[in-house]
């Protein structure tokens, strides 16, 4: 596909369901082959949102969260929404002490509810008005309201039509009859000569469900309901979490970054990971209740086991929803980045938000891209390499960005593979940062005797123009996970961070380029983070809490266009480097 204006192609993306296109047109070619059911109303839409609000409550989401919402719908009854104690009820007219009034008319909600409007849009038209919008805010992150359009649309169809095929297993039903069929499906999803020679015992407790054994040995894998054997692994996890995994609705990875999912053998689950293609799972379960119970059949494992599917180089990948430059996160971003500039203070729109504030958008893509099974990548054996970062407007609160990623090459090195990235956000259509990153993929030690470094060449001597140091607090892998979104756990739990080789917690590699990034802007744009145009590094080596760093900066040649240029490095206590080839641009006051 090529287009002759992106700006149009950004905004035609962002403002076309195409999912809900796919849908409806689904539904047009079934009520072709049956009686065609009525479209609801839009009062019955909302009525029906409204009752099936407490099965979509994430209450996980807000926790300590109290409110009584009164939803003023011009059009249509007023509902009540409140949220106490971790529970959600709903009724129908106005309470008479709401902690926030919600006015929309009847057919801008009802569109909100189908999906056919973003309500960040509505919002943003005036369309929707909230006297409290910290309520607001919590009401739009405590309430799947993905899920409560499929169970709705579930409801609907199987109402208007008897002879509505019954939900598979996948598709809506009871969590442990799909954690159940999931563990009978494993079996026929093994892939042998992905680990060749792997023995194991793997005990999955599941909190709400019970306990089930996997056995891997020289006669294959078997399952058994119940704790059998010694187990060489223990994976715990809760019903609900673990439902979601199998049946493709939450990422395995993501799930283990989030500790929704612990191990106590982390190499087991690398190697469980590998042989069991879980994707195969889904498809069976997906079938399950439409007459097929055979087992899944396991698709081929990647021609080089261990190796990154170089077919993927070129895929580009998309953020699944735009977001906001929200005050809070902006903020809570700055103070996990130990970054007190008063340019980030600010509640109203446009406040500037930290440049490196762009990681947290970049999230959830770039997991997409180096998270997708048909790469293959060791998501606990990647780190970070490289990333140079282009400003070329900065980011402001309330800012509605789209997220992109392409995955443009795969190097092979001595002791892993190199993944690159191209990387962008998005504002209004219009490119706001530029990102080319590296991941450093370790291959898995297989007994082989670590190469010996070559001695580091002595740095030339420079004169240093500025000096910055900060101490890493003994819980920031904690507090810059919470602000960044970055919760793998190698930065959060000392136990993963042992087992993947460490001898304690790492701090996350782009909040030490942060602090860098902090130092560079007072010293070098007079406090101005607007006049930061490029941030490069490469990290060097791992940072510890506790670690003493200092940030040191030398004078480059200036740009052409008048833009200051700096050198600077990152070192630790120890004067060892953990952040070379440090390169700042600047844009003249």
């Amino acid at each position: 596909i090529r287009a002759s204006n992106l700006g149009d192609m950004m905004k035609f993306g962002a403002a076309f369901d195409m999912k809900k296109a796919r849908a409806l047109a689904e539904a047009e070619a079934s009520a072709g082959e049956g009686a065609p059911s009525a479209r609801p109303s839009a009062e019955e839409v909302i009525d029906q949102a409204f009752a099936l609000l407490p099965q979509v409550f994430v209450p996980e989401r807000a926790p300590g969260w109290e409110a009584a919402i009164v939803f003023d719908i011009q059009g249509a009854s007023p509902w009540t929404v409140r949220v106490s104690g971790g529970r959600c009820t709903t009724e129908r007219g106005r309470a008479e002490d709401p902690t926030c009034v919600v006015t929309v008319d009847r057919d801008t909600y009802a569109a909100v509810i189908r999906g056919e409007e973003k309500p960040e849009k509505a919002f943003l038209a005036g369309k929707i008005r909230a006297t409290n919008l910290a309520d607001m805010m919590k009401f739009g992150a405590a309430f799947d309201m993905k899920k409560a359009r499929e169970v709705a649309e579930r409801h609907r169809t199987q109402g208007s039509t008897a002879s509505t095929p019954a939900p598979s297993v996948a598709s809506g039903g009871d969590p442990a009859a799909q954690v159940a069929a999931a563990f009978d499906a494993l079996p026929g999803a093994f892939r042998p000569s992905a680990v060749p020679g792997w023995e194991a015992t793997i005990r999955f407790e599941v909190r709400g469900a019970g306990e089930w054994t996997l056995v891997v040995d020289a006669d294959g894998p078997r399952v058994t309901r119940g704790a059998a054997g010694e187990p060489t692994c223990v994976v715990t996890t809760a019903l609900e979490d673990y439902a979601r995994v199998v049946t493709g609705e939450l990422k395995a990875e993501q799930a283990f970054m989030q500790r929704k999912i612990t191990a106590s053998n982390l190499g087991d689950m690398l190697n469980f990971g590998r042989a069991f293609d879980m994707r195969a799972v889904q498809e069976h379960l997906r079938g399950n209740a439409a007459a097929s119970t055979a087992p899944p059949a396991a698709r081929p494992e990647p021609s080089a086991p261990g190796g990154m599917n170089r077919a993927c180089i070129g895929n580009t990948y998309s953020g699944e929803e735009p977001q906001f430059v929200r005050p809070e996160d902006a903020r809570r971003f700055a103070e996990a980045t130990l970054d007190d500039n008063p340019a980030y203070g600010g509640d109203g729109a446009g406040t500037l938000a930290p440049p490196l504030f762009a990681v947290r958008l970049l999230k959830d893509v770039v997991f997409r891209a180096v998270g997708d099974e048909e790469l293959g990548a060791d998501l606990l054996n990647l780190v970070h390499a490289e990333q140079d970062m282009r400003f070329l407007r900065p980011l402001r609160t309330w800012d509605l960005c789209a997220t992109r990623a392409t995955i443009t090459d795969i190097e092979d090195k001595s002791s892993g593979q190199l993944l690159r990235l191209s990387e962008s956000v998005l504002v209004d259509g219009e490119e706001a940062v530029r990102v080319a990153a590296s991941m450093f993929v370790r291959a898995p030690n297989r007994g082989e005797r670590p190469r010996e470094r070559p001695p580091q060449e002595p740095p030339p001597e420079r004169e240093i123009a500025f000096r910055e140091t900060v101490t890493v607090p003994p819980d920031h892998g904690s507090r810059y996970a919470e602000a960044s979104l970055d919760n793998n756990p190698i930065h959060t739990d000392e136990e993963v961070a042992r087992l993947a080789g460490f001898p304690g917690i790492i701090l996350q590699g782009l909040c030490t380029m942060a602090f860098a990034a902090k130092a560079l802007v007072g010293r070098t744009a007079n406090g101005d983070p607007a006049r930061l145009r490029r941030l490069a590094v490469r990290f060097s080596k791992p940072v510890f809490l506790g670690d003493v760093l200092e940030t040191r900066g030398w004078v480059l040649d200036p740009l052409p266009d008048g833009s200051s240029a700096y050198g600077f490095e990152v070192v630790n206590q120890a004067g060892e480097a953990v952040i070379t080839d440090g390169r700042a641009e600047v844009a003249p006051a």
